[in-house]
Order: C-alpha cells, then sequence, then structure tokens
C-alpha cells in the first residue's frame, strides 16, 4: 500500500468527518433578538469585553471582520493575521483568543451565537475569493477550503460567517463559496446595503445546494444604507429568511426598532458599533435592551 494512496485516503476520511459535523448542526439556524457588532476589542481588550458582554443582554454578536488577502492569508482587521497556508497562527500574537470566544458563550451568559464578519466597505476580499474559486476551487486541498476549515477547527464556536460585500458582487463564486462554508459546519448570513438581486441569488442558490445555510440578513440601515426598511427587504426573501435592521447606537433605537415591528414584527436588530461603547457597561445593556422590548422575538431558533 503506498504512501500516498494513505495520504488520500486519511483525507477523505478527515473530509467526511467535517461534512457529518456540519450535517449533524444543520437544524440549529442563526439567533434572533439583540445582537452587536465589534471589531478590536474582542483581542486587544479581550478580558474585558468578555466580562462586560456576557452580562450585556445581547444574543449574539458578530466579531468584525475577516479579510482574504490576495495569497489566501485570513487576516482579522489587518491587525491580527488567523490563518495561513491552512495552520491556524492567530496564537503568535493572540494567544488568548479562542478561548475568549469559547468564554463568551459560557454559562452564565447571554451570548448563544457567534459570527465572523467577512470583508468590508473598500475590502478587496471577494475579488480573491472570485480569483480563487476560479483558480482552485472550493475542495478539499484549495487555499480558501484548508484555510477556513483551520479556523473551524481553532475557534469552533464561530457559527456563522457574515458576508459583507460592498464592491465585487460576483454572484456564482460566492454561492460556491457559501456552500464550502456549510460543508465545513458553518452557517452564512449576509450584511448588504444594496444590490438586492444579486444577495437574492445567492441566498436561493445557497439554500437549494445546502438546505438552511443562510438564514439572516444583517440589514445596514445606517451611512449608505440609512434610507434600507427591513419590512421592504423583507418582501424581496422567502418567509424563512429573517431581516435583522442594524442601526448606530444612540437613544433613537429603540423608537425606530418598535416602529419597524408594529409594522412587519421583526425577530432582531443589532448595533454597530460596540467599539463606541465598549467600557460603559451600563450603556451596552441599555442598547441590548432598547432592541429587546420592541422585537416580536428573543429566542434561538432550532
Amino acid at each position: 500500500m503506498s504512501r500516498r494512496w494513505i495520504s488520500g485516503f486519511r483525507q477523505r476520511i478527515c473530509s467526511l468527518m467535517i461534512l457529518l459535523s456540519a450535517i449533524a448542526t444543520s437544524n440549529c439556524v442563526a439567533a434572533d433578538g439583540p445582537g452587536l457588532y465589534g471589531g478590536g476589542g474582542f483581542y486587544l481588550h479581550g478580558d474585558e469585553c468578555v466580562a462586560e458582554l456576557k452580562q450585556s443582554g445581547f444574543k449574539w454578536l458578530c466579531v468584525w471582520t475577516i479579510h482574504v488577502m490576495p495569497d489566501g492569508i485570513l487576516t482579522l482587521n489587518g491587525e491580527l493575521d488567523l490563518v495561513r497556508d491552512g495552520k491556524y497562527i492567530g496564537n503568535d500574537t493572540f494567544p488568548d483568543f479562542p478561548d475568549r470566544m469559547k468564554k463568551l458563550k459560557a454559562a452564565p451568559s447571554s451570548i448563544e451565537w457567534i459570527e465572523f464578519g467577512l470583508s468590508a466597505w473598500g475590502s478587496t476580499t471577494f475579488d480573491t475569493v472570485r480569483d480563487l474559486v476560479k483558480k482552485e476551487g472550493t475542495a478539499p486541498g484549495s487555499t480558501l477550503y484548508e484555510n477556513f476549515k483551520a479556523l473551524r477547527e481553532a475557534i469552533p464556536e464561530i457559527d456563522a460567517i457574515s458576508f459583507d460585500d460592498e464592491k465585487t458582487y460576483h454572484t456564482s463564486s460566492t454561492t460556491e463559496f457559501a456552500v464550502m462554508l456549510a460543508d465545513l459546519g458553518f452557517k452564512v448570513s449576509i450584511c448588504p446595503y444594496r444590490q438586492v438581486d444579486h444577495w437574492r441569488k445567492v441566498i436561493q442558490d445557497t439554500n437549494l445546494a445546502r438546505p438552511g445555510t443562510i438564514t439572516d440578513v444583517h440589514l445596514q440601515c445606517y451611512a449608505g444604507g440609512s434610507a434600507n426598511s427591513p419590512c421592504k427587504w423583507d418582501e424581496y426573501f422567502p418567509p424563512e429568511i429573517n431581516v435583522m435592521p442594524g442601526l448606530e447606537d444612540g437613544d433613537g433605537v429603540g423608537k425606530k426598532v418598535a416602529k419597524w415591528n408594529e409594522q412587519c414584527s421583526i425577530k432582531g436588530a443589532w448595533i454597530w458599533l460596540y467599539n463606541d461603547l465598549r467600557g460603559k457597561p451600563d450603556r451596552v445593556k441599555q442598547h441590548a435592551s432598547m432592541i429587546a422590548e420592541n422585537i416580536a422575538s428573543t429566542s434561538i431558533q432550532e
């Protein structure tokens, strides 16, 4: 029996185990209720953030944001290199980061769901995804597969990857990438403010290939998306898709959420950005309450 055959057999077994793990978690869809996006504080001020957020009343978090570099390296905000060549390297800079993600969910805690953002305004991440998918595909052994597999294994507390493409909008590669993430055990959400036809097609084709992979739309209702309404966007998607508006922190959050809930019974909303609230525990809790008290539901869906 050749070494090459043994190596290939082991790789196939490993891929099968990952797929079975993904299938085992496929019945659990994403969170609703109050959510919070946050950036560097999760690793720059980790212990402080963990203590604050576990008591915040927020039910889900999005850690902002992964960029895929042209060579395939996964980096967080350009400050923390996470994965290179299929190996998790984040411990070289912030060795406590994976453990802090685990602590966020450890009881007692209001946090039940953790997402990692992907891309942002001005990022070339989805250009890179498009180019890597064209060059290598997304099967085991490809750069995207091996790097996100390493991320999954290093931080299994990541429930979903949240797509914020504001530049590329290449539907077929985005869909193929989302299907790959589903096979690795991730859920996927989208964080749009425009290009609804692109996102409708991504959700439709992804869920056709891997049912239930995308259930949440984190709609930007601030800055360039300030004119967006979750009630209008809700009309673009099938009933099983949960459209949750995102708002900048401020005292008017509760009124806006209440108005939308009255119009179309939203099940969640989220705040941009934790960086502006960090270190103010009463203010953090206030924002979670302004959402929780004005929406239709605040439970993780099973």
